[in-house]
Order: structure tokens, then sequence, then C-alpha cells
């Protein structure tokens, strides 16, 4: 397999600001225990939060037989139509536009996204909204090599 394309869908920088105000009120409620453990915790917790924030985020990774992204694959055959969607195109298909049976890796603080067709008759899933900072990047290596 070749890796054609590959995203981690890290958090916004501001989440990791609000990660880093655990550092405080952690200090703060561990400060009755003695000032070390406090000071050791007040460092410890948002590294903590830090690595797990970083570590799970989704991944989206295109390889030439199949798409990943998140929990979710999908073999490149049946892959039909992709659009990129710009912010104001992304919130409709997120809202009003949504299809019940629709697949998504949806990340709120990623303003644009792409719409994949989904070509399988078996599967009632119509399309997959995933969520992507590279959306012309990512469509057009879905778009190369297509039959």
């Amino acid at each position: 397999m070749h890796l054609v394309f590959e995203e981690r869908l890290l958090p916004a920088p501001t989440t990791y600001l609000a990660l880093s105000l655990s550092a405080p009120m952690v200090a703060l409620a561990a400060l009755p225990f003695g000032l070390e453990l406090a000071l050791t915790l007040g460092v410890l917790v948002p590294t903590l939060l830090f690595a797990l924030a970083s570590l799970l985020a989704p991944k989206i990774s295109l390889t030439d037989l199949e798409l990943r992204a998140g929990s979710f694959s999908i073999p490149r055959e049946i892959i039909g139509e992709v659009r990129v969607l710009d912010q104001q195109a992304s919130r409709f298909e997120r809202g009003p536009g949504l299809n019940a049976n629709a697949r998504m890796l949806l990340r709120g603080d990623i303003a644009t996204m792409i719409k994949i067709e989904i070509l399988d008759p078996q599967d009632p899933t119509p399309y997959l909204l995933i969520s992507t900072r590279r959306g012309e990047l990512l469509a057009s290596a879905l778009r190369a090599n297509r039959a």
C-alpha cells in the first residue's frame, strides 16, 4: 500500500490554551497536600492532557487502496464525486442538508470539509462528510487515479 495523503486533526491552539488552565486549578487543589506535590501535579496534569488531546486526535489517511477517516474506512473503488465545502456550505451540510444515513468525521474547530459520494449500491450510506484543513489537497488525491 502506498500512502497518498495523511492528516491528523489536532485540536485548535485555543483548546491547548484552555487545557493549560488546568495547571493552576490542579496546583491549587493539591496545595493542602504539600507544595512539591502541588507543583508536580500542576505540571504533569496539563502535560498529560496535551498528550492525550494530540494522540487521540482523529487521523485521515488515503492509500492507493482505501480511505481511512477516524474509525471508518472505505475502499477507493466505491468513491464517487468529491466536493470541497467552504464554511457556509459546511454549515448547511451539517445542518438542514444532512442526510440521516451519512457518515461523518466532524471537528467543530475546522471550518472546511469535503463531501465524498459513496457508489456502493449495497451500502445505505449516501456520502461521507470529513472535516479537513487541507480539503483541496485531499480532494485532488481522491480524484487522482479514479477508475
